[in-house]
């Protein structure tokens, strides 16, 4: 087993960890997002999305708005 340095560990893929994933990159601050999981869901999980929400994903850029 290899040793990892990363200034943040975000534990878990979903919203709030990819988001912040996400954001702490367009800031240039090394991440890395694990998950329990060893797969990705193929469906959303997310049935609502507040307008803050869409704010902070506006702000990631025009590709992350559109796709969310």
């Amino acid at each position: 087993m290899s040793d990892i340095t990363t200034d943040v560990l975000i534990i878990g893929t979903g919203l709030a960890g990819s988001a912040t994933a996400a954001l702490l990159s367009t800031y240039g601050i090394q991440n890395m997002v694990i998950n329990r999981y060893r797969w990705l869901a193929n469906t959303p999980r997310a049935h609502i999305t507040n307008q803050r929400t869409m704010e902070v994903l506006r702000d990631l850029g025009q590709d992350v708005e559109a796709e969310a």
